[in-house]
């Protein structure tokens, strides 16, 4: 009779034990992540849950490319996500880019996407028509 209850109370003291250490949200995402057929890790999802940060879209930022046979690890979306880059924004840029027979470089698309499409714009028009300067010489 001790048998059946030990063997009835020792799973569910388990998964209470196991969903203290492992938050079920980044868990179950994973699971989805996984039939997507992208190599994600798990530890990478815990640990931008940990961090608090945004882990379905910097994830979702992750597969697009991935899927479009560009690829960027995963820490270089997080970083650009930590200094305040457009991840889907940048991440469309580099597929259409690609789509496009373009070479566009993530490094120079994510300076591009931190300077932000405003200032981007005017720097390109003055890199393109440089100003003339007279200079008098006495």
């Amino acid at each position: 009779m001790s048998f059946y209850i030990t063997a009835a109370i020792f799973p569910s003291i388990l998964a209470l034990i196991f969903s203290l250490f492992i938050p079920l949200d980044p868990l179950l995402y994973w699971l989805e992540l996984r039939s997507s057929k992208v190599p994600i890790k798990f530890s990478d999802v815990r640990h931008l849950h940990f961090q608090q940060l945004d882990y379905k879209l910097i994830t979702q930022s992750y597969i697009q490319p991935y899927q479009a046979d560009i690829k960027v690890p995963i820490i270089a979306l997080t970083d650009h996500h930590q200094n305040g880059g457009n991840l889907p924004r940048l991440t469309s840029a580099l597929i259409t880019a690609k789509n496009s027979s373009i070479n566009l470089t993530w490094e120079t698309a994510r300076k591009i996407d931190l300077i932000g499409p405003e200032k981007s714009t005017h720097q390109l028009i003055q890199s393109t028509s440089p100003k003339i300067i007279e200079c008098f010489t006495t």
